[in-house]
């Protein structure tokens, strides 16, 4: 009986102590006068993915200040809407198909095809829109939204708890990055997305997992790995953003407020992540 006992001791002191090592997908930097949070997000949630880990509401609760990467009030609104449709949409007479070679535009005919779908549907698409289109498709049939995605849910907690909110970025600033994009990469992200379309749910279980892990490293490899043959359009979409982000967030760390910043997740890791650029700056970032 001793030895059973001795044994259920260490099984939950084993246990516990994981639990209590347990970290989740948020940084907090110290100031003086204040405490801004990193907290980085999955876009896509499930409604079963709630309710959040403990640290990030209170981190948030905390916090007088919201910044997202974007105001998502005014993504909602019609114009923007408008705005989005007319930069997604080819208007000038080209389509989906003279847009890419024949072998490309074949290749998403089949996979499209596979899928129940006529690329018909799809030829006034551009390249990078379609990109976009197709993941969040494939991620509803199992129950990822949007609307279950952390920004949107912070965003409505943070309105109905009347906190300031700001953004790093426009709209129309994102949509820029991708309508941007050469001919070829658009194609190429296209034929990316498509070639990972079949590994979409086991993806986003990995990076999931790791998101609510906090295990930041395995996530940014993950993502690394998921774009290495397309550095061009990796550090465009990534690494140029971060470094334009960390002059707004050094002026919270140097407020008076604290302050939650809540970035994509694969913003955060990296060489050329968030938390790096910041350390770079003297500033040290504990994680939750």
């Amino acid at each position: 009986m001793t030895h059973i006992y001795k044994m259920i001791v260490i099984f939950v002191f084993v246990l516990t102590s994981s639990i209590a090592s347990a970290k989740s997908f948020l940084w907090e930097i110290k100031d003086n006068n204040n405490s801004v949070f990193l907290l980085g997000s999955i876009h896509l949630l499930q409604q079963s993915d709630y309710p959040l880990d403990n640290s990030i509401i209170k981190a948030f609760d905390r916090s007088e200040i919201v910044v997202f990467e974007a105001d998502l009030n005014n993504l909602k609104s019609m114009e923007f809407q408008q705005y989005v449709l007319a930069k997604s949409f080819f208007t000038n007479g080209e389509s989906l198909k003279t847009s890419l070679s024949p072998h490309a535009y074949n290749k998403v005919s089949d996979k499209l095809k596979q899928s129940g779908m006529s690329v018909d549907l799809f030829n006034m698409f551009k390249p990078w829109s379609l990109a976009m289109t197709l993941p969040v498709l494939e991620m509803k049939k199992i129950g990822y939204s949007e609307e279950h995605g952390l920004d949107n849910f912070l965003f409505r907690r943070a309105s109905m708890k009347k906190k300031e909110i700001q953004a790093l970025e426009t709209g129309e600033f994102q949509i820029s990055l991708f309508d941007d994009l050469t001919k070829q990469q658009q194609q190429n992200l296209l034929l990316h997305t498509i070639e990972e379309l079949d590994l979409m749910q086991q993806l986003m279980g990995q990076m999931k997992s790791a998101w609510k892990n906090g295990e930041a490293n395995k996530l940014g490899d993950l993502n690394k790995s998921s774009y290495k043959q397309f550095p061009v359009i990796m550090d465009k979409l990534l690494n140029s953003r971060n470094k334009n982000w960390i002059p707004d967030i050094v002026k919270l760390i140097n407020g008076n407020k604290d302050a939650i910043v809540v970035v994509g997740a694969a913003h955060l890791p990296g060489d050329q992540g968030v938390l790096k650029l910041l350390e770079g700056r003297g500033y040290k970032a504990e994680q939750l």
